[in-house]
């Protein structure tokens, strides 16, 4: 039984697709010929269990054995092979079938199928269109987009996500990761290649702040006009000194927190660059420093994460 448990675990855990698997769901029963699983998850919501045993926010919480259906109502029931499962998990084959059935009284919204089959029936390349309808769909929230520009030389798009983190919106490009973007990037992967420019870029904004939106297209198009790359770790600055009726005078490109980093894309990866606005003095000791970390680090400590006012005092 134990070692059926950590079969369960290393396959969910070494899917790119894990982690948006706990945002949608917080339990799941794994039915076998000899006895159930009943995997808990942290993710969906924030659990006390997690808090009581120094958890991660994202991940699973336990795995408990059962001898029938009737002694859980997780939310979704998956009968499979467990012979398929172990050559899952010790040669990555995926499985021929698995069934899936969402348990009565619970709402599982679509797309959790889709994710289920990514784990457990892995294609030989992730679909492109999972970017929009399954990754940035489980970060923020399960929620629609809009796009709001749209590329006239390819596929690429910024999307909105309405109150998608902590009342904000969130903006977001869409197809800088195809892999047809093959102009070399300095961004690389442990886990496999790097797929088209290696990441995609994200800010957020109060609802109808428009300045962050125009900042995010501008930065878009520069990419896609000079094919120079913006890596995490850098900045990016304002030629004419400030952002116009704002406090700041650039951006610096951190990662986002409480947000997954890393995505996967076709046969790849890529990564969600975010933009951080900072005033002119935290610009300049960025730059003074060659670490814009240092500037970073006291933003968090301040509580602007993955977001700076418009209107503020430099927190250096």
């Amino acid at each position: 039984m134990e070692n059926r448990k950590q079969v369960l675990e290393l396959v969910l855990e070494r899917s790119p697709y894990f982690e948006y698997l706990c945002k949608c769901v917080e339990s799941i029963g794994f039915c076998f010929p000899s006895g159930c699983e009943l995997v808990l998850f942290a993710g969906k919501q924030k659990s006390p269990l997690v808090d009581l045993l120094g958890l991660s926010s994202i991940g699973i919480v336990d795995i408990n054995t059962l001898y029938s259906r009737d002694e859980a109502n997780p939310d979704v029931w998956i009968e499979l092979d467990e012979e398929e499962l172990l050559n899952l998990a010790s040669s990555e084959i995926p499985l021929s079938k698995m069934k899936i059935t969402i348990n009565k009284g619970h709402f599982i919204y679509p797309q959790v199928e889709n994710i289920l089959k990514r784990i457990f029936i892995p294609p030989l390349e992730f679909p492109l269109s999972d970017r929009i309808e399954i990754i940035y769909w489980s970060m923020f929230d399960c929620i629609e987009p809009r796009i709001v520009w749209r590329s006239e030389q390819s596929d690429l798009l910024i999307l909105k996500y309405e109150n998608a983190f902590d009342g904000l919106d969130v903006y977001i490009t869409s197809g800088l990761t195809n892999p047809e973007n093959n102009t070399p990037s300095l961004i690389e992967f442990e886990n496999g290649k790097t797929s088209g420019f290696g990441y995609e870029l994200m800010i957020t904004a109060k609802p109808n702040e428009s300045v962050f939106r125009d900042e995010l297209v501008s930065w878009t198009k520069y990419i896609e006009e000079t094919k120079n790359h913006i890596y995490p770790g850098q900045f990016i600055e304002y030629r004419e000194g400030r952002l116009p009726n704002t406090d700041l005078s650039g951006f610096i490109i951190t990662p986002p927190i409480d947000l997954p980093e890393i995505i996967p894309v076709s046969s790849g990866y890529g990564r969600i660059n975010l933009l951080l606005g900072v005033t002119a003095e935290e610009l300049e000791i960025a730059k003074k420093e060659d670490d814009i970390y240092i500037v970073a680090d006291k933003m968090f400590e301040k509580g602007y994460v993955n977001y700076s006012p418009t209107r503020r005092n430099s927190v250096m």
